[in-house]
């Protein structure tokens, strides 16, 4: 009878899990597919195309909506405290900073609605294997959506612009989670879904999702985890991704322009290449924001100038950098706290003995922080909540967590 109520207990667990991991991961799945259709059907900038955005954004909420009630009963205290904080610091700088009003009620619906909940969701999670597990099947519904939308544009039946930011973005999943299963196991699906979707980005995307794959794999490389005496498989990917790394350093200018040849036959002039190709750094117009950005920071040291305040000093851009947005939000003083407290977050995961938060945790800060050095704001992007929600979890509630025996599976493999 004990039994019978323990495994009914663990089943509901783990279906718990699922719902929030599903939660978590519905934002990225069905903003790559309502990309898709954009594209595909030529509805950017279109009546339709906005009503398919808010049809897009209202599926996602009533998936935030289905799955808040488990926060609510069992997670009520991370909630209350999670927005009781978010309040009274949103509220405080709407009051003091006058002239960010405009811009804080912008993000007010994103940031309490979608990014909040997210990390809530992130932080209650207690089996990793099954957000893994979503993750994984998440990303072959995106890179699936990606193949498709990269053979239209190939073939010309779909066009971009000059490439797409989101596009990358929304593909650097698939391309982390399935470069992560190759270096740990031999796949051929592992082989073809990442180095198609490298490409997709390398067409029709930007830089910014190329330098969170190259984090990714150094990160991976040096897992502290890894056992001492590594399997032949893995030590021979290892030595061999390390070989290719250094065949494609020494011979770059020669791969990049052979790569923008080909793409040139299907009409596809890649700015990403052109970009690396020139050797020059190229910010594309940050140099300039970021010079505004810290002449701001150094007139306004003690209390900066409040949250979105660079949005109000940059006519509504936001400032590119994450660090430069914490300290221009906040000041140098407290700015600086929350800096150093992410960076402690991070450096700490070179610390843990499991492999499953290395893991998780490399993934979501490649995809969640790494971004956010060249483009997105903290306010509103949901990657970066959740993996503040992951770090957070692998800190303060790990105690609370615990593998199903498909992770222990997963782990030894």
């Amino acid at each position: 009878m004990e039994s019978t109520i323990l495994a009914e207990l663990k089943e509901k667990k783990t279906l718990d899990d699922k719902k929030l991991s599903m939660a978590i991961m519905s934002s990225t799945v069905i903003l790559t597919i309502q990309y898709f259709f954009l594209v595909v059907l030529g509805l950017m900038d279109t009546s339709t195309g906005s009503i398919l955005q808010t049809f897009s954004k209202v599926v996602v909420a009533t998936i935030f909506l289905y799955t808040f009630p488990i926060v609510l009963k069992e997670h009520k205290m991370k909630l209350l405290i999670t927005y009781f904080v978010s309040v009274f610091i949103l509220l405080s700088h709407f009051l003091f900073f006058s002239n960010n009003r405009q811009y804080i009620e912008e993000i007010l619906f994103p940031f309490f609605f979608m990014c909040l909940p997210v990390f809530v969701y992130a932080v209650s999670l207690k089996d990793w294997s099954v957000l893994k597990r979503v993750m994984r099947k998440a990303s072959i519904i995106v890179f699936v959506c990606g193949f498709f939308l990269t053979l239209t544009i190939f073939t010309g039946i779909a066009k971009i612009d000059n490439y797409s930011m989101a596009f990358s973005y929304y593909m650097l999943l698939p391309s982390i989670l399935f470069i992560d299963e190759l270096l740990d196991r031999f796949s051929i699906k592992a082989i073809f879904i990442s180095s198609v979707s490298v490409v997709s980005i390398l067409a029709i995307g930007s830089r910014g999702a190329l330098l969170c794959i190259a984090v990714f794999i150094i990160l991976k490389l040096i897992d502290p985890t890894a056992p001492k005496r590594m399997s032949k498989v893995r030590g021979f990917f290892i030595c061999a991704f390390i070989s290719i790394a250094a065949f494609t350093l020494v011979n770059l200018q020669t791969i990049l322009l052979f790569l923008y040849k080909w793409l040139m036959q299907f009409g596809l002039s890649s700015r990403s290449l052109k970009l690396l190709m020139s050797g020059d750094v190229y910010l594309s117009g940050r140099d300039d924001i970021y010079g505004k950005v810290l002449a701001v920071i150094r007139d306004n040291p003690i209390l900066g100038v409040g949250i979105t305040g660079d949005r109000a000093l940059l006519n509504g851009t936001y400032s590119h950098n994450i660090f430069l947005e914490i300290l221009v939000n906040y000041g140098v003083l407290i700015g600086s706290f929350v800096i150093i407290f992410l960076f402690t977050l991070i450096v700490g995961i070179f610390f843990v003995k499991d492999p499953m938060t290395y893991n998780l945790s490399i993934i979501w800060i490649s995809i969640g922080f790494v971004s956010l050095f060249v483009s997105g704001s903290y306010l509103t992007d949901l990657s970066f909540w959740t993996f503040l929600g992951v770090m957070l979890s692998a800190y303060f509630f790990k105690g609370k967590r615990e593998l199903s025996d498909d992770a222990v599976v997963m782990e030894s493999e």
